[in-house]
Parts: C-alpha cells; structure tokens; sequence
C-alpha cells in the first residue's frame, strides 16, 4: 500500500517542542513555516481582492490556522516536557524501589553478622596456639630475670662479637696449619699432605681448647659463686701448663722425624712414645732446631688467641647472652604469631568493610542519580515559562506577517480585526509538575550500613585486645625485677664488696 505524501502541516505537526536526548527546547522555525505554508503569497492574493473584506468582523482561516498551529506546538511541547518528567519520577521510583533496598538492608546486616561469627572464630583459633607461646614468654622472662637477680647483673648482655670472634678463630686455624705444615713437610715423609693432614689435628687440638674450654673458662672467672669461679681458675691453670707441654712435645716429635728422615721411617706412634717423648722429659727446652722452636710458639700464639676470642665468643658472663637469645627466640616466635593472628582478623575486618563499603558505593550511585535527577527536572521546569513566554512572540510575528503582506496589496482598507492582538492558549504556559518521591528508604540503608561497618569495626576493635603484646606480658615481670633487683641491692650494701660481680662487656671484673 502507497504510502500518503505528507501535506506541511503534517511534517510541522511532528516537530518536538522537547528535545528529550538534549532536554533542550526547540524553537519555532516561523520563517520555515510561512515560506512552507505560502503564508505571504497566499495573504498578497488576498490583499488584491481585498479580502478579508474591510466590514469582516471575525478572523478569517489564517489566522486561525496560525493560531491553532502555535498552540498545537504549544501543547505538543508541554506534552513532550510532562511524558520527559513522568520518565524522571518512573526512574526516582525505581531508585526508592522499597523491594531492592530491602534486599540491599539485608545484606548489609548479613555481612555484618558474618563479620562477628568471622572474627570470633578467628579469636578462639589464635587463642589456642597464642595461649602456648604467652606460657613460654612468661616463663622464658621468670628465668632470665632470676638468673639476672641471682647474678646481680644490671647491664645488658653483651655478644655482638660473636661473628668476628668465629671468623678470627676460623682464621687463625687456617693460617696455624699452613704455617705449620710448612715447618714439618721438609721432614714428613708424605711430604705436604701428611704435614697437613698431622697439623690439622695439632691445631684442632689447639684452637678447639683455646676457644672452647680456656674461653669458656675465662668466663666462668666471672661467676658469682666463689666455688665456681675458683674451679675457673683451677681449670686455667691447669691448661696453660698442658697446652705448653702439648706444644713443646709437637716441637720434639718435629726433632725426631728430622733425626729419622735418613734412616728408617717408622710409625709416628712408636716415633712419639721411643724418641719425642724421652727427648722431652730429658730436656723440654731442648729443641734441636730453630723450625722446631718455631712450631711451638706458634702453636703457643695461636692457643692464646683462640682462647681470648673464645672469651669474646660470647657475654662476659658465663649463660648471660645464651639465655637472652633464648628468649629473644621465644619472643620472636610469639611476635610472629601474633602478627599472623592479627593480619588474620584484620583481613577479616578489611574483606567485610570492603563488601560494606561497595554497597554504600553503589547507593552513592543511586543517590547521585536521584540528584541528578532531581536537578534536572527542577532545570527543566524552571525554564519551562521562559521558553514558552517565546511563542506568543512567535504568534504575534506570524500574524504580523500575514497582515502586513495582505495590507501592502489591498486598494481597500482593512477589516476592523488586524488591530486585534491573538493570545495564546493560558494553559500552555502553565509548566508540568515534577513531584519526586520521598527519599526516606536509601537514608534508612545508608544508616545501617554506617552502624554495620561501626559493628565490625567494633567486633575488631574488640578481638584486638584478645591478643597480648610482648609489652604487655614481659611489662610485669620487668616491673616485678625491677623491685627484686632493689631489694637485692639493699641487702648486699653491707656485705663485702667482692661477693657481688657486676662486669662490663668488655669482660673486666
């Protein structure tokens, strides 16, 4: 079926007097309309007639066809802004929606809910292996401040040269046998290998007394108890003697592989037991060459110095700096947890703040929207007379148009009405309403989710204090030593001074 051309009133008739993509208003094209409608040719026409006829008393169908296309336009626009309103509150609806912002109340106390049962859980989890570990701090504190107490000991345990003291030792082990191996090839009959090989075990010999027995020795000089300190000295002087026999005999059984390299090479056993050591016992000093002399003072060198680093090894104190590192162990261990426990419960915290804060995000949006909304709408009917005010301007040009061609072409004088002014219909200009809904349901969930994330935050807040800081269980027992250590000091100001050691790290008396 052929469609039907349109006619001008038809294409004008359609125009928008909104328009709802832009929410501008649009205009009336007057010029456009006269020339599409032939307003003036038809009103010259007229004119030379002479018609209307100067006695006509009504309008004639111009001026009505003027009037009821601006009208019609009038109304087409106020039909546009009203369904564009009506599209605005349909959307504000949709926003206060009681159903979807019930769902969004509910999980917003869902999440609150879990959130306590989550980190409650999380609690009694860490509470379990936290408990333990609190037990050893506290008891791994009692020791270290009875020991201290006992000692009569106010410093801090000193033991920061334990890593050079090692490598000086491993360093002097290492040059005590090349030295040596070097003055006892020449008569070894393996050559190098067997001299290494036999001054490795002199000089274990050697450094592993000097650093772990004269050293630990010298410490224990430093004890408190008179008994002990006494079988320090025992001790000490019971090595210096052996160490010095043990290297003279090293140095005579040099003596003796030298008087044997040119005869027959026997076991180093029956060597040590038939010739270096009746050399020795005859004559201690009396070394037969200089190497020989040598090897026994280095021997002697390297023993002293394995023996002071070895009292360097650790604090002056015999047990101070071991028990320290205990408990520093002890307490690290709990400071571990611990972090672990409270990353724990705060990752709980975080993940349901976070779940809180997207729905608060997303009624942001909607409350963004409704403003938005809102705003627009005021806007748009806020320039609603403005706009509207303009077509009775543009009637009044159309009429002007029509009247002024058609009196330029008549001979007669023109009717009585063409001094009339044409009104346009009151009610046009009377704007559409816009009347959001209250916004009492998104102000009700943005309370509860204010008072669950201030539930969650509290539900944290609280398991935080579930969990001790090393502070707060070694903040007591410190208290407790301090007052120990007061009274112990009061009790030992009349008694001679030499019961009470104190030491410095250096290891004087």
């Amino acid at each position: 079926m052929a469609t039907a051309k349109p006619t001008p009133d038809n294409q004008w008739d359609a125009i928008e007097g909104f328009n709802s993509d832009k929410e501008e208003y649009v205009r009336l094209d007057t010029d456009a309309w006269l020339r599409d409608h032939g307003i003036r040719e038809e009103s010259r026409k007229r004119g030379e007639k002479n018609f209307p006829k100067a006695d006509e008393a009504d309008f004639d169908d111009i001026h009505y066809k003027i009037h009821a296309w601006v009208n019609h336009r009038g109304r087409k626009c106020q039909g546009d802004v009203s369904q564009h309103l009506a599209d605005f509150v349909q959307q504000l609806n949709d926003i206060e929606k009681e159903e979807d912002l019930t769902i969004l109340e509910h999980k917003v106390a869902e999440i609150a809910h879990d959130a306590t049962i989550r980190v409650e859980q999380r609690v009694k989890h860490d509470r379990d292996g936290l408990t333990r570990l609190e037990k050893e701090v506290r008891e791994g504190t009692k020791e270290y401040e009875d020991f201290r107490r006992a000692a009569g000991l106010q410093r801090l345990p000193y033991y920061g040269g334990r890593r050079s003291a090692s490598l000086i030792i491993l360093a002097c082990a290492l040059i005590e046998v090349i030295l040596n191996a070097s003055l006892l090839m020449d008569v070894n009959p393996f050559g190098l290998l067997g001299a290494l090989m036999q001054m490795g075990l002199i000089t274990a010999v050697n450094i592993l007394i000097g650093w772990l027995v004269m050293g630990f020795a010298l410490r224990c000089r430093n004890l408190v108890s008179r008994t002990q300190s006494l079988a320090a000295w025992l001790v000490i002087a019971f090595l210096i003697p052996i160490i010095g026999s043990f290297n003279l005999l090293v140095g005579h059984f040099r003596d003796s592989m030298q008087a044997a390299i040119d005869g027959i090479v026997t076991n180093p056993l029956s060597m040590l037991e038939n010739d270096a050591l009746p050399r020795m016992i005859s004559d201690p000093l009396g070394l037969d060459s200089f190497q020989s002399s040598l090897l026994v003072i280095l021997g002697i060198l390297f023993f002293g110095v394995a023996s002071w680093k070895g009292y360097q090894w650790d604090d002056p104190y015999p047990g101070y700096g071991r028990r320290q590192r205990q408990l520093n162990a002890i307490k690290d261990k709990y400071r571990g947890a611990l972090n672990e426990a409270r990353h724990g419960i705060q990752g709980v915290y975080e993940d349901c703040v976070s779940r809180l804060a997207d729905i608060r995000h997303r009624l942001e949006i909607k409350n963004n929207k409704w403003k938005d909304l809102c705003e627009r709408g005021a806007r748009i009917v806020r320039e609603y007379p403005v706009h509207l005010r303009q077509y009775q301007d543009d009637l009044n040009f159309l009429i002007a148009a029509y009247r002024t061609e058609n009196q330029h072409a008549r001979t007669d004088s023109s009717p009585r009405f063409f001094s009339e002014r044409l009104q346009i219909d009151g009610e046009i200009l009377v704007p559409p309403s816009f009347e959001p809904p209250a916004e009492t349901s998104r102000k009700g969930v943005a309370t509860r989710i204010h008072e669950a994330i201030e539930q969650v935050q509290q539900a944290y807040h609280s398991a935080s204090q579930e969990y001790s800081s090393l502070e707060e269980i070694t903040a007591e027992g410190f208290h407790q030593l301090s007052d120990g250590m007061a009274v112990y000091e009061l009790s030992h100001s009349v008694e001679d001074a030499t019961t009470t050691k104190n030491f410095n790290p250096s290891g004087e008396a």
